[in-house]
């Protein structure tokens, strides 16, 4: 074998040479073993160009190579433990590799190939073969450079090599007790200190001024600061950094106790099957509760030292956690068929003996106060109510998954928290933007309801990317960022189902399946998945979950999915401003717990506040999400209803948007620039739309262009509210020849029932206390409702000819609302929006309670009492020397 460039230091180029030559199979770059290209699949079948190569060996973020070499039929033999290749495999005349942690990687060429990671029963052994991929690079060294060895299986070749069982402890507890750890502290030079009745030392896996390790009992410690138990085989893996083999021969040489051997099948003949079996579910019940939840799916409750942590039976760290259990207890390990079958056995105590709990991912709502999941190691969690929060233990609601990273805990100090500062990490200029952002992030933070759909465009170099890894980096962090483009329903579910934040980057294209699983992920609609080895059971999941998006442009684009998005719009970061990752995300995390505790200071006065928010009619279609906003914003000291009219205008964001985005949007827009209306069949509609899309360069032999008259109507219909918005309405007659109309009308015509979208309201944007109304007032109610009933906050009266009176009195004046806005402005604002607007017309001059009285008549209130209007301006602390000598008296003595 020709190997000249593995002579010396083997660079990135070399190892190139040495894949392409010596392996012959496809790869990628890599990073301590990460793929640094996102998904490595397509690389099964993707052509690597020398530009790629000269890239790759450039790039300073890249050290390595992920070799997927069982598309040679290539499989590899991972072995971890040194002492394991030394003793069985030194020998073997076939490629090795010494890995980085100090393992061997043995090539091996398949007539039957492997699966992906399979585990050497019983070994310390891994088999890397179809479907997973094997590193190379920075630390890995060529030992033996010899051409790859053809064989038939690797697995039954490795058993055969093994020849025996490892070996195991005859009894592993008994060595333990038998070494006394203050021995082993003695041998490592870490001194025992004498603290009370305690001997205490300085932990030697922190950096440890305060000694923070206790001795727990003869022959184990335990540190508060790491929060972890050592026994003495734990302690010295890692004071030494190796296996347990290697530990165990270590504490032989430190203590001078023997550790006693017997093969495996000698011990197992003491053992039948069953009976082993037994001792297994034993050990199991002994630590756990088993309990169902609520999709059906088998799980535990354990207790492991001061906490308690939930896991499904069928996860890895059960599965590496019991083992470990039976270990201990027995000197045993826990052979394939053994552990399936006392799984099997619990599942179904776990099923149909056990209770079923209702589990969360990361929040959950109880009672009238919400949980948040901080996924750290204690499994403490924050519980936040009208009144505060406070961190609390072992809230046995939650699941957990292997891509969660624990939370830090919030900034303790009180007064300290700010969520503003967040605004030092998010391109974000516009204040509506800012007061937008502030809602999505808290009210992220609470469960059960449908939330709203950041969408975060701008050009390149804006923050996109940035502004959903700070708000996932606060709501839920993950090793994961963001996650993958599902390419189906079920791989969406998975994702959902693990993720509270599913924040998807960088999106060019969303296909119109996806569009619509998305707005059900958000609305918390059913999603029906096949149960695992069933052919005829399904389940049905329902998730409420935080959904976000970015990219260059608008990335939802059909209307049912931008009804339930804000628009956020990024510029360009400046490059005096910008900065580099590591600085960046240092000066983040060092503001992460001021402004956690802002988050959580802040959705307490909210939960206080939305209890007694009164309804309002005509709300967005996304409800919940408006009332907790308007919650959010109050509790900011926005004032009542200027989030609603932030909120209105970025709907009509997305009017324009839904409209331009749509094929025939464009085109109809077009079509009614010059007309009042347009009458004709579907026929003569699609033929006028096209030319006039021709006129605009738009693809009418595209795939998104509409070809038959019968598809028209169904297009129209999807933007057929957001038009009617704009001021443009489409009706379809359905006897005849089937005519189309679309005519100009009003926008926030009083007879149209509308679907909770109020028209523009631009023109009358304040600050403070403010009348925010802003188009021309339908009715204060409809048809024959009792006003009573649409104003629980006690309004007496108020019949319709006054109310008619006071709505054309206020178009006179120019003060402009619509039926939503005008039924959320209470008694109260209506006064000091009437006092605000009186002092300012007077010009600083003395105003009078006849001024106000007659002001709040007109416009809102025609039954207001003066009593009423004196109790609001004492509530409100109004300056009485504003009013003249005989009002100011009255206030004063009343």
């Amino acid at each position: 074998m020709n190997s000249n460039y593995l002579e010396g230091k083997i660079n990135k180029e070399k190892w190139i040479k040495f894949i392409e030559e010596e392996i012959k199979a496809p790869y990628f770059p890599v990073k301590d073993k990460i793929p640094q290209v996102g998904k490595w699949k397509p690389y099964e079948n993707k052509e690597i160009t020398d530009s790629d190569k000269k890239r790759w060996c450039n790039d300073k973020n890249i050290n390595g190579f992920g070799i997927l070499a069982y598309m040679n039929n290539i499989a590899v033999l991972d072995i971890d433990s040194k002492e394991l290749y030394e003793h069985f495999f030194k020998d073997e005349e076939t490629l090795t590799v010494h890995t980085v942690n100090g393992g061997c990687h043995l090539y091996y060429q398949e007539e039957e190939p492997s699966n992906r990671e399979i585990k050497v029963d019983g070994w310390d052994i891994d088999i890397l073969g179809k479907g997973g991929y094997v590193s190379v690079g920075a630390g890995y060294e060529v030992v033996k450079d010899v051409p790859i060895k053809k064989i038939k299986n690797v697995k039954d070749f490795a058993l055969s090599k093994l020849q025996k069982p490892p070996p195991v402890a005859d009894n592993i507890k008994e060595f333990k007790e038998k070494i006394d750890i203050k021995k082993i502290l003695e041998h490592y030079n870490i001194p025992l200190i004498k603290k009370g009745k305690n001997r205490v030392v300085n932990c030697p896996f922190h950096d440890d001024k305060n000694p923070s390790m206790i001795l727990n009992k003869k022959s184990s410690v335990y540190c508060f600061v790491c929060g972890k138990l050592w026994d003495v085989i734990e302690f010295v893996k890692d004071k030494e950094g190796v296996d347990f083999n290697a530990a165990i021969k270590k504490l032989e040489e430190i203590s001078g106790v023997e550790f006693k051997f017997k093969d495996t099948n000698e011990n197992a003949e003491k053992l039948k099957p069953s009976d082993f079996q037994k001792e297994i579910i034993g050990i199991a019940e002994e630590y756990c509760d088993f309990f169902k939840d609520q999709y059906g799916e088998p799980h535990a409750s354990i207790k492991i030292d001061e906490h308690i942590e939930i896991w499904a039976l069928e996860s890895k760290h059960f599965e590496m956690w019991l083992s470990k259990q039976v270990w201990d207890k027995t000197g045993h390990p826990i052979s394939d068929n053994s552990f399936k079958g006392a799984i099997r056995v619990l599942k179904g105590e776990a099923l149909f003996g056990g209770n079923e709990r209702k589990l969360h991912n990361r929040v959950c709502r109880q009672d009238d106060f919400i949980i948040y999941d901080l996924s750290n190691n204690k499994w403490e969690a924050v519980k936040i109510t009208e009144d505060g929060w406070e961190i609390i233990d072992n809230p046995l609601l939650f699941r957990r998954y292997s891509h969660q990273k624990q939370q830090i805990i919030p900034s303790l100090l009180k007064g300290e928290g700010d969520v503003k500062k967040i605004f030092k990490y998010i391109n974000v200029k516009s204040d509506d933007d800012k007061l937008l952002c502030l809602c999505v992030l808290i009210s992220s933070f609470v469960p059960d309801i449908p939330h709203i759909i950041p969408d975060a465009h701008g050009v390149k170099g804006s923050g996109k990317s940035t502004f959903l890894k700070v708000f996932r980096k606060l709501i839920d962090p993950s090793h994961l960022d963001f996650v993958p483009s599902p390419k189906n329903p079920n791989e969406l579910v998975q994702i959902l189902s693990h993720h509270w934040c599913c924040y998807f980057d960088n999106i060019s294209y969303i296909p119109d399946w996806l569009s619509d699983y998305l707005c059900r992920a958000v609305t918390g609609d059913g999603f029906s998945k096949r149960a695992l080895y069933s052919n005829d059971e399904d389940i049905i999941y329902k998730y409420l979950r935080c959904i976000g998006l970015n990219g260059i442009n608008i990335s939802a684009t059909k209307p049912d999915l931008l009804d339930r998005t804000v628009l956020i719009g990024l510029e360009k970061i400046p490059k005096n401003k910008r900065m580099t990752e590591e600085e960046f995300w240092s000066n983040f995390e060092k503001d992460k717990p001021v402004i956690l505790r802002g988050i959580f200071d802040t959705l307490s006065k909210a939960i206080k506040i939305k209890k007694n928010l009164k309804k309002f009619e005509g709300i967005p279609r996304m409800a919940d999400f408006a009332l907790w906003s308007e919650a959010v914003a109050q509790a900011h000291n926005y004032h009542r209803g200027i989030f609603l009219q932030t909120y209105y205008r970025n709907i009509e964001l997305q009017n324009t948007e839904a409209i331009e985005g749509h094929p025939i949007g464009l085109a109809i827009l077009e079509l009614m620039k010059e007309r009042d209306k347009w009458e004709g069949t579907a026929t003569e509609l699609l033929y006028e739309l096209t030319e006039i899309a021709k006129t605009l360069k738009i693809d009418t032999k595209g795939k998104g262009w509409v070809k038959q008259p019968n598809v028209l109507s169904r297009k129209i219909k999807e933007i057929e509210s957001n038009f009617e918005d704009e001021g443009i309405k489409i009706t379809k007659t359905k006897s005849g020849n089937r005519t189309l109309t679309i005519e100009k009308i009003k926008k926030g015509d009083e007879n149209d029932e509308g679907d909770g979208k109020k028209p523009s309201s631009n023109e009358n944007q304040h600050t403070g206390t403010m009348d925010d109304m802003g188009d021309n007032s339908p009715k204060l109610y409809n048809n024959n409702e009792k006003v009573d009933e649409l104003y629980p906050d006690g309004i007496t009266s108020h019949p319709r000819v006054k109310a008619d009176k006071a709505r054309k009195a206020r178009e006179q004046e120019g003060i402009k609302g619509s039926e939503t806005t005008l039924k959320m402005i209470s008694e109260e604002d209506a006064v000091l929006s009437a006092h605000e607007s009186i002092k300012k017309k007077n010009k600083g001059a003395e105003i009078t309670l006849a001024e106000i009285s007659n002001y709040v008549r007109k416009f809102y209130y025609p039954e207001i009492t003066e009593d009423f209007i004196i109790q609001t301006i004492k509530k409100n602390k109004i300056d009485p020397n504003h009013f003249v000598k005989a009002d100011h008296e009255k206030l004063k003595n009343t």
